[in-house]
């Protein structure tokens, strides 16, 4: 019906967390949006070859999940294919909707 089979997208995931690809893992445990490509020159803050082929992302942005202090997930946003970039304005409006669900979050869980 028009929908890929979600098989080859959770499969990208795979070892995301792992000491052989840490951009999640590192994104997880810092406090900010990270703003990353897939031809950052740093090997540890970009996206894995698996991923990016996948999605087909050349530029994301991605935010930990709080409740309180405690990270509970990521949250994951680009421009669709490439070669669309993620531009400063897109950042901004990723950190004030990020900002608004962290809060709402917390609040359901009683933390604020």
């Amino acid at each position: 019906m028009g929908v890929d089979p979600p098989d080859r997208y959770l499969a990208s995931f795979t070892g995301s967390l792992s000491a052989q690809h840490p951009l999640f893992l590192h994104v997880l445990k810092g406090q900010d949006p990270y703003l990353f490509s897939k031809v950052s020159g740093d090997e540890g803050r970009s996206l894995s070859s698996v991923f990016s082929k996948t999605w087909r992302s050349s530029s994301a942005v991605l935010a930990p999940i709080r409740i309180g202090i405690r990270p509970i997930g990521l949250l994951y946003g680009d421009r669709g294919p490439d070669p669309n970039q993620v531009s400063p304005q897109d950042l901004q409006s990723f950190q004030l909707f990020l900002g608004q669900a962290i809060l709402s979050l917390n609040r359901l869980a009683g933390v604020l």
